[in-house]
């Protein structure tokens, strides 16, 4: 079975790190912070909705809980919405589109099969990593 979690925050801001900036999110793609929880290995996504662009980092151990706070710790005060969606069989689009329909989100799971993860794609575009943060 391809069961997995994906925990997603749909921020209030549409952001830019390679311009350094930030703006409200109204009627624009705004930013999203993402885990994708699988049994191994956990991938934080973080979508940019100015520019497109796509930060990666994947992290050991915490569950959905653990990741939901913590990011209602870092994002407090941006947070339009949250969602905790267990896809019982990711590769399954049927499967998938049902749980993102049930949450009243759009179809738009991207899949990374050969990196392990998959995203919420908030506008149907291209998303690809631009910029690299300080480590």
């Amino acid at each position: 079975m391809h069961q997995r979690t994906l925990v997603l925050t749909i921020l209030d801001v549409r952001s830019s790190y390679l311009e350094g900036r930030q703006e409200p999110a109204e009627r624009e793609t705004p930013d999203t912070v993402q885990w994708w929880i699988a049994p191994d290995l956990t991938w934080r996504i973080k979508t940019f909705g100015i520019d497109h662009d796509l930060h990666l980092h994947h992290v050991r151990g915490g569950d959905a809980d653990y990741y939901m706070e913590h990011t209602r710790a870092d994002y407090n005060g941006l947070i339009r919405a949250m969602y905790r969606l267990d896809f019982e069989d990711y590769l399954d689009e049927a499967a998938r589109n049902r749980v993102l329909h049930d949450a009243g989100l759009h179809a738009g799971l991207e899949i990374a099969a050969e990196h392990g993860f998959a995203f919420w794609n908030p506008d149907r575009a291209v998303y690809k990593t631009k910029s690299y943060p300080d480590a």
